[in-house]
This record gives structure tokens, sequence and C-alpha cells, in this order.
């Protein structure tokens, strides 16, 4: 310390980049990363989900959805049906 320096009870740790992080061998230790079979990517690493619930486990090994993958399957959970769903489509509003 330099003269008339005094220590500080500061937490310091190194700024890793994604590379960095994902090699490191404390997160592979704790299984922090998962290999996911992308459709887009191929075979690749993923960061999943760090929440867990107790009686919903959370799925975070799928890769993200295609736009407009379940865009059908949304809209029926709001109630719309076939045709209506049909005309939403010819209308280009999805």
């Amino acid at each position: 310390m330099a003269a008339g320096a005094r220590g500080e009870d500061i937490f310091c740790a190194p700024v890793l980049n994604y590379q960095q992080v994902l090699s490191h061998e404390q997160v592979r230790t704790n299984g922090y990363t998962a290999e996911i079979d992308h459709s887009r990517a191929g075979r690749t690493t993923v960061v999943p989900t760090p929440i867990a619930f107790s009686e919903t486990p959370v799925d975070s090994t799928r890769p993200e959805p295609q736009h407009g993958e379940h865009t059908e399957e949304v809209l029926r959970d709001f109630g719309f049906w076939g045709g209506e769903i049909q005309e939403l489509r010819q209308s280009r509003v999805v």
C-alpha cells in the first residue's frame, strides 16, 4: 500500500466474457450450463434459467420458439377458434 493509503474491505472479482464464463470450471461443476440441440444453430451451450420452483419445474433446455411458432396456441388460449384465427391470418394481423 502507498504511504498514507488505508485498506478497504471491498469485494472484487474478475469480469468474464461469455466464453470465459461458459468454460469456467465452477460453472461446469455446478451445472450452470446445458447443451441443447438447436434447430438453426445445431448443438450449442446455453445458460438455463436459475429459477427453480418446487412444484412446477422449469425446462430451459429447449431453444427459443421460432417467430410465430405458438401463435395459434396462444390465440386459442385467448378464446379464438379456427375461422377467427384464419381471418386474422388473411388480414395479416398475425
